[in-house]
Parts: structure tokens; C-alpha cells; sequence
């Protein structure tokens, strides 16, 4: 009854938000997202609200998406492979199809690829929004520029630079802010947000800096090079306000490539996938459980609004990429609450008191 899906919806909402505020970071069941032939690396890049995920076999060179199977998305006529990196609510997919040395860019929409109309022989598309808009880089020459190509354009915008020659640009938010890292005049790289024609600097410290990821509210992620060379995990607010994340014990090196609504971030440290949640970081493969066949979660590249994320690790017993997506699992006091909701209100009602009888 239409009633009791609308009181489920609900009951389930209520149970996410009690979850939510507990402030504790949720187990997650791991899928292994397979491959098309035993023994092959699969590495996934993104994934979207709708829980599909696109990657790359990178043995054989196939790109695919994977809605529950994997599927091939075939490269550009003339050419032998193809590399997706991004992929936006609509299902329209960005990415590279190439012959070396030639890496052109393309949009995949129901599985059939488009060149886009980007300058240059090597173009890595790495973002695309609700409405089409891809960015990414494109080599020129020795240097390398940020462009910004909107659905059916039929050319390219370069971003410009902070002064320098070069910039590349690695994602893009449905309100058409960009983020990623360019040169000053003097030839330091810095994370930058392009808005409405205007490129802005992120971030002034640090030896160098970029900006890998960029969510619906404006709250951006990436690294802070250290004066020790390290990199240095971090958010930038909506207003360019910069917050230093905690690393993993022991490791150096921590970046972010993926922030959520809800400001859950996931990255690596020092080739760990980590998940950045509520002020404090942890290893993802801890919170996959002991029993997962799992030995090591190398990279975390995307998270969702619904808290799915995709990356790459080592299944126990290989040395091949296995291509991961982990599933928030509710809290069991969340699952208790959910039981009782749908036992006390989706049950049949009967009339049990004679008023209820008609005269």
C-alpha cells in the first residue's frame, strides 16, 4: 500500500539520521566488482548517487561501469581503449578513449562515446555535472592547461592559470565550481576554485597544494605539500577556510579524492584507504571486518551521498588491483529500531471495539 512505503521511507530515513548523529562511523559490507577475465587488475574511480560505479580492467585496457555486473564501455572507432573517470547522477560518464600516443577525451551517454572538442593530443576529462559540463586537462605543447567543455559545446573553455603556464582541473559541482591546481607567476602550484569565469586561489601555504574534489555545497579536498615534503590531508569550507585533517598513525603522505554531502571524505595515507569522519580518521579495511578476504585496501577515490564508496585494493592470496565498492551497514541498534518501526506500523489494521463496527 502506498502508505506503508511512504511510512518505510521514512522509517528508514529516521533510522540513518539516529545513526548519523550517534557520531560513530558505520561498518560497511565490501563487493568486489570482479573483472572480465581472472587475473587482471580493476581499479574503480567513481561512483554516483544512484550507486553506479566506473573504472578500468588496466590489464586489458577496458573501461567499464558496473550497476551490479560489469559492462564494457567501448572506446572511440579507430581507437584500442578506453578509461573512465567520472560519472554524474544522469549515468553520463566522462573519460578517455586512446591509442598511444594519442588520449583523447569523451562522453559516454547510454554507452556510446563522444569526442569532445578539446585542443591538444593528451586530454584527461576527470569531472562531469548533472548538466553535461565536463572538465579536465589537456596537454599544450610542454604545458598543461584546465579546460571546461559544456554538454553540445562545440569547443572547449581554457580556465586560465594564477599566473603562471600551467593548470589542471580535477572535478566540478553541479553550480559549475571548479577545483583544482595551478601556477603562480612564480611557478608554484597552487589548489584554486574557478567560478563564474574567475580563478581563485585555495590555499597560500604549504610548498604546493591542489584541490581533487569538490561536493554540492562548495566544500573542497585534496593536500598541503609540508615544508618536509609531506602531504597534508585536507578541506577547504564553501568560504576557502582550511582545515588540516588527521592522518593514520605512521603514515606521511594522506590526500583526499572524494567528499560526500555530508562532508565524509575518503583518500589514501601512505596508500591506505582512509575515511575521514566527524574530526577523526581510520583505515577502511578495519571496518570491513577480520573475515572480509580482504588483505589490503590500497585507494579510496569516491564516496556518495548515501555514504558508498569505491576504490582499489588486494584481495587475500593474489597480487592483482581488485576493484572495490563497501556499503554503509546500519548500526544493529538503527536495525532494531527499523524492526519495530515496520512491525507496529505496516502490519494489517483490524478492528478489534464495536465502535468501529457500522450500524
Amino acid at each position: 500500500m502506498p502508505h506503508r512505503c511512504l511510512l518505510l521511507t521514512f522509517g528508514v530515513l529516521l533510522a540513518a539520521r539516529i545513526s548519523e548523529g550517534a557520531g560513530t562511523s558505520p561498518a560497511y559490507a565490501i563487493i568486489d566488482l570482479g573483472t572480465f577475465f581472472s587475473g587482471d587488475d580493476v581499479q574503480a574511480s567513481a561512483i554516483n548517487n544512484n550507486g553506479v560505479v566506473v573504472g578500468t580492467d588496466g590489464s586489458r585496457g577496458i573501461g567499464f561501469y558496473w550497476d551490479g555486473s560489469l559492462h564494457p564501455l567501448p572506446p572511440l572507432s579507430g581507437d584500442a581503449s578506453s578509461g573512465p573517470t567520472a560519472i554524474n547522477s544522469l549515468g553520463w560518464i566522462a573519460g578517455q578513449s586512446f591509442s598511444a600516443p594519442h588520449l583523447n577525451g569523451v562522453v559516454w551517454i547510454n554507452g556510446t562515446p563522444s569526442l569532445l572538442p578539446v585542443p591538444g593530443t593528451s586530454v584527461h576529462p576527470s569531472g562531469i555535472n548533472t548538466a553535461g559540463t565536463v572538465v579536465g586537462t589537456s596537454g599544450v605543447g610542454l604545458s598543461s592547461r584546465a579546460f571546461l567543455v559544456s554538454h553540445g559545446a562545440s569547443s572547449s573553455t581554457d580556465l586560465g592559470t594564477l599566473g603562471g603556464t600551467t593548470a589542471e582541473a580535477y572535478a566540478i559541482n553541479d553550480a559549475g565550481a571548479v577545483v583544482g591546481s595551478a601556477d603562480t607567476a612564480n611557478e608554484n602550484s597552487r589548489a584554486f576554485i574557478w567560478r563564474a569565469g574567475q580563478m581563485t586561489q585555495l590555499s597560500d601555504l604549504g610548498l604546493s597544494s591542489a584541490a581533487f574534489c569538490i561536493n554540492q555545497q562548495g566544500i573542497a579536498g585534496g593536500f598541503v605539500l609540508r615544508p618536509d615534503f609531506t602531504r597534508q590531508a585536507v578541506l577547504w569550507a564553501a568560504n576557502g577556510a582550511r582545515s588540516n585533517l588527521p592522518n593514520l598513525a605512521g603514515a606521511g603522505d594522506a590526500e583526499v579524492w572524494g567528499v560526500n554531502q555530508s562532508g565524509l571524505a575518503v583518500g589514501d595515507a601512505n596508500g591506505v584507504a582512509a575515511l575521514w569522519s566527524n574530526g577523526s580518521v581510520e583505515s577502511l579495511l578495519t571496518l570491513v571486518g577480520a573475515n572480509s578476504g580482504w588483505n589490503r585496501l590500497n585507494m579510496a577515490y569516491g564516496v556518495n551521498d548515501s555514504g558508498e564508496i569505491v576504490g582499489w585494493g588486494i584481495r587475500d592470496n593474489t597480487g592483482t588491483d581488485h576493484a572495490f565498492l563497501l556499503v554503509p551497514v546500519p548500526e544493529p541498534g538503527c536495525l532494531a529500531f527499523v524492526g519495530m518501526f515496520l512491525f507496529f506500523f505496516t502490519r494489517p489494521i483490524r478492528c478489534r471495539v464495536l465502535s468501529c463496527k457500522s450500524s
